[in-house]
């Protein structure tokens, strides 16, 4: 399979789509897009919702976010309102800051 570049996104090309139920290449997928991402110097903010999210999707979830401060693990519904919360504070602190 091909690597997936900034160019390959650039260039409008079909990448980080797939139909079926290969969980490791859309895990590959997400990540290679992530990585694009990343390396635009755009900051991603991840959040896994609930009391069932495996391992795995952690990871990945953690792995995809800009650091391990922008990964969230939000449990119930209040955990959720409260790291959207958290996001947007530290949104404003970025952009006021900037």
């Amino acid at each position: 399979s091909p690597e997936y570049t900034r160019d390959v996104f650039a260039n409008k090309m079909e990448v980080g789509f797939h139909t079926g139920s290969d969980v490791g290449l859309a895990n590959k997928l997400t990540l290679d897009t992530c990585n694009v991402v990343k390396g635009d110097n755009i900051e991603i903010y991840t959040v896994s919702f609930g009391t069932d999210v495996d391992a795995d999707t952690k990871n990945l979830l953690r792995s995809c976010a800009t650091n391990s401060n922008n990964y969230f693990d939000a449990a119930t519904n209040n955990d959720l309102v409260s790291t959207f919360q958290s996001i947007a504070d530290s949104i404003v602190t970025v952009y006021l800051s900037q």
